[in-house]
């Protein structure tokens, strides 16, 4: 299984080690890798499963929502967008981020 995010905590490391538990016998190799060389790694058969965030990697793969997350954004008071409810990428365009 490839995967491109943390597994510190989230999701993603609580769904493994859930599978851990109910299914102990089964072996899980994971890899952790940039999102193009998991693409190519799905694409040869290097890995079976891809967990990814985002569009879906190529249009001849099956693909299941797991689920969904919230991304928080944090912002001083000043800023222009604080005052809105919803702030969507395209209005962070040229804001610099920082991202876990």
């Amino acid at each position: 299984m490839g995967f491109c995010t943390s597994l510190t905590a989230g999701n993603l490391r609580a769904s493994l080690m859930e599978f851990r538990q109910k299914f102990p016998h089964v072996e899980l190799a994971t890899v952790e890798r940039p999102r193009a060389h998991l693409e190519t790694a799905l694409r040869n058969g290097t890995v079976d499963i891809l967990v990814v965030t985002g569009n879906v990697p190529s249009s001849n793969s099956n693909t299941k929502l797991l689920w969904s997350e919230r991304v928080l954004v944090v912002m001083s008071e000043e800023h222009p967008l604080v005052t809105r409810e919803v702030v969507y990428w395209t209005d962070l365009q040229g804001q610099t981020l920082i991202l876990s």
